[in-house]
């Protein structure tokens, strides 16, 4: 009989403490990876909600200085028919001068409420 050398398959070696701890900081590190997405595509959608948000509101400022803007013609517009009614009407009296001017000074302060563009 021959000695026969037998092959005994080896059993893999357990894992050392240093094995299973970086095998529980790569998996550590690849959720952080995952959540840090996460976190990154919701700060994208809040910026794109806030910019949304301030495009709505930069539209109804515009709108409402388009509607002041208007307003402030039309004023504008009736004192100077009524000055124009009053001198073709001749001479007035001190008293529809005075109301004239009053008035002249109110559409002057409404309109100095919003700055004229530069």
């Amino acid at each position: 009989m021959g000695n026969r050398i037998s092959k005994v398959k080896k059993k893999p070696k357990p894992s050392s403490q240093r094995d299973k701890g970086y095998s529980n900081i790569l998996h550590h590190l690849s959720k952080g990876k995952i959540a840090q997405g996460k976190h990154n595509k919701n700060i994208e959608r809040l910026l794109k909600q806030i910019m949304a948000t301030q495009d709505e509101e930069a539209g109804k400022l515009n709108a409402l200085s388009t509607q002041l803007q208007k307003a402030n013609d039309e004023i504008q517009k009736a004192i100077q028919d009524l000055k124009d009614a009053l001198a073709a009407g001749g001479n007035t009296s001190p008293a529809v001068d005075a109301a004239t001017d009053a008035l002249t000074a109110k559409a002057q302060a409404l309109d100095d409420i919003v700055p004229d563009a530069p």
